[in-house]
């Protein structure tokens, strides 16, 4: 029997006394709750009291219920449905019964059946008619009797895993929170948001004598019986009934004195409990110096909340890989958990709808808790110290900047959202990390620019008081600064702020300085002189909509900078940095191999070694010269410089690009790009392409809206060393006029794109549809159409700008080939899914007038698809002519690695005629650019 606290017993015989007469005291509501476990099944049998007074004036006959259980339902689910969108498709794919569901029995008031119903597309949530109408301050109680199937634990962390123990959270019927002056009907979406309000509980359960059980609830009494037992918990204004039931005690009780209790399974059995009781204990007293003590004395911190949205970086690390100390690496993971739990308790919030308070607050204090205790931590922990990395500016980055990096990714990418959505209007990397992490800084920007401890007193106020005073009035009242940059568009918009240094002049000892917030908006920013990496000296500036001219005394510095120790998030950082050691200040030039992370003191340029491959040029050793660093920038070049070991001559390529991003509109990107490059396209004949080209990008404001738009324009200019014997030049001139759309969901798949070619040899147009459908059972459906047709074209007799079934000419040089040149021999064969798409090969497989193919594939075992493809050819002066073929397709790779092998086509039965190997086609990539993104793209 497990160890009973005495003071519980108090606790539950006070629950038992006043339970008849809370309302009149407290007006809190309560449950009572009997249920039993029956493991085999997978089912728990609930038989519950709800107490409550109805807590709406307006509508005082119908009250809303939570039953989260239900969410598991089936694939029609809010639940399920979001899942899907957020390429998790082990819900999708599982077995009937691994899902979750509630039955309800019995919803009665004073013995007498109530009318309810589901919601409707809200199957989680239950609408129930009173009798009459109830008055705002009579207490009601409903007696509630259901059965819960438990879901598997692998779809959102909470339910049953394989060895029968068990998860819960959400997990009974509860009553709607009614939050400023209204209902929250949100239906389970697995993002942990649930705004329960505060009630008291009493929970018995009955269940397997072998299992041990934990809880946030005081445990008051544990009863054994011949085949199982009885334990019976309580709790005083508690927002959550959490419960683990385990069939080995998982869990270590750390006593902190005056009767504080923390239970965790955060530490395994090898772990020394006394060694982590003085983290834990520090942490303790560290939040509740920068918010006030934790309204219980029992604490739940579960690994299970850390691992559901961990310290991105961490999760990143090979577990065999220690980079920093286990008391710093354990101290992270708890302090992130137990903020999670603390906030869950203290704000009595809309935790969907104000989701940036409750994300902000706990990455704030994360950072302030490093800057506290390990301020000389760095980005990545023990590689700093090792010679190779020590030139590199990522070596020397501070812990605390990992938030600033990471947060920037996603702002240069321009896929930030506002801090102010609802935590499901987030994209699933914005609301784990990006927005959080985004308003940890801006708290802790704020925190120095206010000084005074005003954000931390501020806070800790506001978690005390009970009025709806916000944030933003705590903080107006203990200062004259202006707040209004911060909250009005620090939080709310999604434009980020654009500083720069315009213009520095020597003026004796002192320089003149004009700065700005290039898109004119308000903030202030600390202006510094830097020597040796040291600040000579600084000032806090406020910033209007018009550039700020000051001056500062010169001190022999090396640079100015704005704000160089404590950041605010830039689409650019170079500008915030001037060089005062040049006349010009020319910014010294630093050459690096491979990348790193944005230095603003330097004109930084990487460069890393290549190896490409084709049949005429052979092995390409060669290095790529790049300005890019880790996070998205601007303007960009890549210059790749190789040598042909087989032609003995130099080759290579080069791609130079501006990026603008658009913040608040549907055309989210225009690029500008230049490209090029020059290889060989058979023995002793180099090409070359040049092509500049403009792109439009578009999408719907919604980010979590997989649709996508595309427009772009090109120009292609291709010259060609002449074949012996050919009298015609060549060379030739394309313009591409190309459109795409994509709604790329993880369950369906959908693209199309149309483009127009127009040259002085000939003019076309072509469209492919592709539609991708996922099935439950694992197999996948997919279905492409192609159309071509020429407009006009010069000459009839040249099929080298024809459409082809099985292997495109590729005239504009787009296409990975190998062997572009060959038509017999193991280059040949190579597949590229363009154009007509077919597998096998036909003697006359080309179209100078219009072409339409369908082709289509079905999974059948992994990664064993069968393929089939029906088509037709027209050529002017000649009848249509139609061709099929199928077999089967190794997809071993997607886009990568693939094999296909004919089986029937038009050919007739390939598999029995001769030479049957050299009909194989494979899919191949070989440049190291590709396999680079082959580990680098996201697999769902």
């Amino acid at each position: 029997m497990q160890h009973i606290r005495p003071f519980s017993l108090t606790i539950g015989l006070f629950l038992l006394l006043v339970s008849f007469d809370v309302y009149s005291q407290s007006e809190k509501t309560s449950y009572t709750i009997d249920a039993l476990i029956d493991v085999k099944n997978e089912t728990i049998t609930v038989d519950q009291e709800l107490s409550f007074i109805n807590p709406d004036p307006k509508e005082k006959n119908i009250i809303y219920l939570q039953d989260w259980s239900n969410s598991f339902k089936n694939t029609e689910t809010p639940l399920s449905l979001r899942l899907a969108d957020e390429y998790d498709r082990s819900f999708y794919f599982s077995d009937k019964d691994k899902r979750g569901y509630t039955k309800i029995n019995e919803i009665s008031l004073n013995g007498i059946p109530l009318v309810w119903q589901r919601l409707n597309g809200q199957s989680d949530l239950i609408k129930v008619f009173l009798f009459g109408k109830v008055n705002s301050n009579t207490p009601v109680t409903l007696k509630l009797k259901y059965q819960i199937k438990i879901p598997d634990q692998k779809f959102i962390g909470f339910g049953i895993d394989g060895n029968g123990e068990l998860k819960l959270r959400n997990w009974f019927i509860a009553l709607a929170p009614y939050i400023q002056d209204k209902w929250l009907i949100q239906s389970n979406l697995g993002i942990d948001d649930n705004s329960h309000l505060g009630a008291n509980f009493n929970v018995t359960w009955h269940l397997p004598k072998e299992y041990y059980v934990e809880s946030n609830l005081e445990k008051v009494k544990s009863e054994m019986l011949l085949n199982s037992k009885k334990i019976s918990f309580s709790g005083l204004n508690q927002t959550r009934a959490q419960f683990y039931f385990t069939k080995r005690n998982l869990f270590k009780n750390f006593d902190l004195g005056q009767g504080k209790l923390i239970v965790t399974d955060m530490l395994n059995e090898q772990q020394d409990s006394i060694k982590y009781k003085n983290s834990i204990s520090q942490i303790k007293q560290f939040v509740g110096t920068y918010l006030s003590s934790y309204p219980h004395d029992k604490e739940l911190i579960l690994q299970l909340d850390y691992d559901k949205n961990p310290f991105y970086g961490f999760n990143q690390l090979p577990s065999f890989l220690k980079l920093f100390s286990d008391q710093f690496f354990f101290e992270i993971k708890f302090i992130k958990a137990y903020l999670d739990n603390y906030l869950n308790e203290k704000l009595t919030i809309d935790k969907r709808k104000d989701y940036w308070l409750f994300g902000g607050i706990q990455s704030y204090l994360m950072i302030k808790y490093v800057e506290t205790y390990y301020p000389d931590q760095k980005f990545i922990g023990n590689l700093s110290e090792i010679k190779l990395f020590k030139n590199y500016n990522f070596s020397d980055l501070p812990f605390n900047s990992g938030y600033q990096f990471f947060y920037e990714t996603v702002l240069r990418s321009n896929v930030q959202q506002s801090d102010y959505l609802s935590k499901e209007a987030f994209t699933k990397f914005n609301y784990k990390i990006g927005s959080p992490y985004h308003i940890g800084i801006g708290l802790r920007y704020l925190d120095a620019y206010l000084g005074e401890d005003i954000v931390q007193k501020s806070l800790k106020e506001y978690l005390s008081d009970t009025s709806k005073t916000t944030l933003k009035d705590k903080i107006a009242t203990q200062t004259n600064l202006p707040i209004d940059w911060f909250f009005t568009f620090y939080l709310k918009e999604r434009r980020a702020y654009e500083l720069k240094i315009n213009k520095v002049a020597k003026v004796g000892d002192r320089i003149q300085i004009s700065v700005e917030e290039k898109n004119k908006n308000s903030l202030p920013i600390n202006l510094a002189i830097l020597k040796n990496d040291s600040i000579l000296s600084s000032k806090w500036v406020y910033l209007n909509d018009k550039p700020e001219t000051l001056s500062m005394s010169h001190l022999d510095g090396d640079y100015l900078a704005i704000n160089p120790k404590i950041e605010l998030p830039e689409q650019n950082k170079n500008n915030n940095w001037v060089y005062l050691k040049d006349k010009v200040n020319f910014k010294p030039l630093k050459f690096q191999l491979l990348k790193d992370i944005e230095n603003p003191k330097y004109k930084q340029l990487f460069f890393t070694p290549i190896m490409n491959f084709n049949y005429y040029d052979g092995l390409t050793p060669g290095i790529r010269l790049i300005n890019k660093k880790l996070k998205a920038q601007p303007f960009k070049f890549d210059i790749q410089p190789q040598y042909a070991l087989r032609e003995k001559t130099m080759v290579g390529q080069f791609v130079t690009s501006y990026r603008i991003n658009h913040d608040d509109k549907k055309k989210y990107l225009t690029r500008f790009s230049i490209f090029g490059n020059t290889y060989h396209y058979n023995t002793n004949l180099r090409y070359s392409v040049f092509v500049p080209s403009i792109s439009f990008f578009y999408r719907n404001k919604d980010l979590r809206s997989n649709q996508r738009q595309y427009l772009n324009l090109s120009l292609y200019s291709v010259k060609r060393d002449n074949e012996p014997g050919v009298v015609t030049s060549p060379d030739y001139d394309v313009l591409n006029f190309s459109y795409s759309y994509s709604n790329q969901g993880a369950i369906r798949y959908f693209t199309s794109s149309s483009n127009m070619e127009i040259s002085d040899k000939f003019a076309k147009i072509q469209s492919n549809i592709d539609y991708r459908k996922l099935f439950p059972s694992g197999r996948q459906f997919g279905v492409r159409l192609f159309f071509g047709k020429f407009l006009w074209k010069q000459s009839y007799q040249n099929n080298f700008f024809d459409f082809n079934l099985n292997r495109p000419n590729d005239y504009l040089f787009r296409y990975d080939y190998l062997g572009r040149s060959e038509t017999t021999g193991f280059y040949s064969q190579q597949f590229v899914m363009a154009e007509g798409g077919f597998k096998s090969i036909f003697e006359e497989s080309t179209s100078n007038d219009y072409m339409g193919t369908i082709n289509v594939f079905m999974g059948l075992w992994k990664w064993v698809e069968v393929y089939g493809d029906v088509g037709f050819i027209k050529n002017k002066g000649k009848k249509a002519i139609g061709y099929f073929d199928s077999g089967i397709r190794l997809n071993l790779v997607p886009d990568y690695f693939e094999l296909y092998f004919p089986l029937v086509s038009s050919n007739g039965w390939e598999i029995n005629q001769t030479n049957y190997m050299s009909k194989i086609r494979f899919v191949l990539s070989l440049k190291s650019n590709a396999i680079k993104s082959l580990f680098t793209r996201n697999w769902f």
